[in-house]
C-alpha cells in the first residue's frame, strides 16, 4: 500500500499492465490490480488517513448492498439484522484493513452488485460483474452459483435454470483457465 502511495502514475500504469497481461497477482489481476491503484489514489488525497477513508467507503457499500439485497429477499427486519450482522461481523476486522478492503472486499463488491443484476433479470450483465470477482478474489465467484435459488419463482425450473447457470459459471472459469497460458506467453 504505501509503495502504491509513493509510485508515479507511469508505475502505477506499468505495475498493472505487467499484471492484467501476464495473469499474474496468483491469477489475481485485478484484485493487486485495484489495491495498487486504490493506494495510489489514496496517496494523491492526502495519504493514509485519506486510504482509511476510502476503505471504510467500500466496505460501507458492501454493506448497504447487502442490506439492499437482503431487502429483496426477506421482511425489514430480517433484511435489517442480516445487514448489521454482514458490517459487524468480527471475522472482517483484520489487522491489514487496507489491503483487505482494497483487495478482498472488491470481490463481495462484484458478487453483491452480480446477485443484484440477476435477481433483476439482467443475467448476461451479471455474468460480466461476477467475472470481476473471479478475477480478484474467487471465493465469491463460487457463492453465485447459489443466485438461481435466490430468485426462484412458482412456475419457473429451478433445476433446470439451476444447470444452465451452473454451466456458464463453469464455461467462464474454463475460459480464464485457458487464458492463463496466452498471458504468459505475452510477456
Amino acid at each position: 500500500v504505501t509503495q502504491a502511495m509513493a509510485s508515479t502514475w507511469p508505475e502505477v500504469r506499468d505495475f498493472i499492465s505487467s499484471l492484467v497481461l501476464s495473469f499474474g497477482g496468483q491469477g489475481r489481476p485485478l484484485q493487486h490490480s485495484l489495491v495498487y491503484l486504490l493506494s495510489w489514489i489514496a496517496g494523491r488525497l492526502g495519504g493514509l488517513p485519506q486510504a482509511y477513508w476510502l476503505g471504510w467507503g467500500i466496505l460501507t457499500l458492501n454493506a448497504a448492498l447487502a442490506y439492499a439485497l437482503l431487502r429483496r429477499l426477506f421482511q425489514p427486519a430480517a433484511a435489517l439484522a442480516g445487514g448489521l450482522a454482514f458490517a459487524l461481523f468480527g471475522g472482517d476486522t483484520t489487522q491489514a484493513f487496507l489491503y483487505h478492503s482494497f483487495g478482498l472486499q472488491q470481490s463481495l463488491t462484484y458478487l453483491l452488485v452480480a446477485l443484484h443484476l440477476y435477481l433483476s433479470d439482467r443475467r448476461v450483465l451479471s455474468y460480466i460483474v461476477i467475472l470481476g470477482s473471479l478475477l480478484s478474489y474467487e471465493t465469491a465467484y463460487l457463492v453465485f452459483l447459489a443466485a438461481p435459488i435466490l430468485g426462484w419463482r412458482r412456475g419457473r425450473d429451478l433445476a433446470l435454470e439451476t444447470a444452465r447457470h451452473a454451466a456458464v459459471l463453469a464455461a467462464m472459469f474454463l475460459v480464464v483457465l485457458m487464458m492463463w497460458p496466452f498471458s504468459v506467453a505475452l510477456i
